[in-house]
């Protein structure tokens, strides 16, 4: 009897261990999260180097540069007259000035016209430092530039982030959507983004049932936006954001809070992000993932 008590008491003990050991072996894991995604954030062409967000006027001719005189301006280190773009019904026809050498997707180029309807693939533009490409956000087109020296990439070492805590791993249920069901989200600037979810996932946390949206992410991932009652306080007052692996063949998942991260627009005034709706809010304080504090 005693040597099978003795024999209980060392697996109860080896169980711990090996508990303490993955435990160790997840924080590190998330650690080294933390750490890329402040990598991720000083690339060259980032978040943290955007240096501009103009938009086009419809049907309408405007000029870009860095002189006073343009009505899209670049910054003061670039070209002070670079060029016209101009917004038509169906798609973005891009001159460039005399003597001014921008390329597009790596090819010299003099003018160039991009279909609308090819915004979302359209390639890069550089001149020197500054790199900027179109986007369409809400039915409006713009420039989005880079510049490739923004004195913050110096400066930017740190996001502050809550201790890495494994109960803020949870296992959750997914719910695909109908394929008839789509979501107006608001962004930043005010604009309404129309977007089909993909479902819901339900979950559970501290002995409360939740649930919240899932909208496309990649082939493996979905996108999940959120508040909580940490919002303003300590982490950002528009919510965070947070990717899931898709589901196995039962349905299930599993939602790492610790992984919830700040939207771009708490770094950058260039950025066109998402907010959570009154249905991605939850009703507890969620203390796992990046902080809000000094950025």
């Amino acid at each position: 009897m005693k040597k099978l008590v003795h024999i209980t008491g060392l697996l109860i003990c080896l169980s711990h261990v090996l508990m303490v050991q993955a435990q160790d072996e997840y924080r590190q894991q998330v650690r080294e999260w933390h750490e890329g995604r402040v990598d991720g954030l000083k690339q060259p062409i980032g978040w943290l180097s955007l240096a501009g967000l103009d938009w086009l006027e419809e049907e309408n001719t405007v000029h870009f540069g860095s002189a006073d005189d343009q009505s899209l301006r670049f910054p003061e280190e670039a070209p002070a007259h670079m060029g016209t773009g101009t917004l038509t019904a169906d798609s973005v026809i891009i001159n460039l000035a005399e003597g001014v050498e921008v390329r597009y997707d790596e090819q010299s180029i003099k003018e160039v016209r991009i279909a609308r309807s090819d915004i979302i693939e359209s390639g890069m533009f550089s001149c020197g430092r500054y790199h900027w490409h179109l986007l369409e956000r809400g039915g409006k087109v713009g420039f989005r530039i880079w510049d490739t020296e923004n004195p913050i990439l110096q400066t930017f070492d740190t996001i502050p982030y809550y201790p890495i805590d494994p109960k803020w791993k949870v296992s959750a249920q997914f719910v695909p959507a109908d394929s008839s069901e789509s979501v107006t989200l608001d962004n930043v600037l005010g604009m309404k983004i129309s977007i089909q979810p993909t479902g819901h996932v339900r979950f559970t946390l501290n002995g409360q049932e939740f649930q919240l949206r899932t909208l496309p992410g990649d082939d493996s991932t979905y996108f999940v936006i959120f508040s909580d009652e940490t919002n303003g306080l300590e982490t950002y007052g528009g919510g965070r954001y947070i990717y899931i692996p898709h589901e196995d063949q039962n349905g299930l998942t599993h939602i790492d809070f610790n992984t919830s991260y700040n939207p771009p627009c708490l770094f950058t005034d260039y950025a066109t992000c998402l907010l959570p709706t009154k249905d991605d809010h939850l009703s507890i304080q969620v203390t796992a993932g990046e902080k809000a504090e000094g950025h």
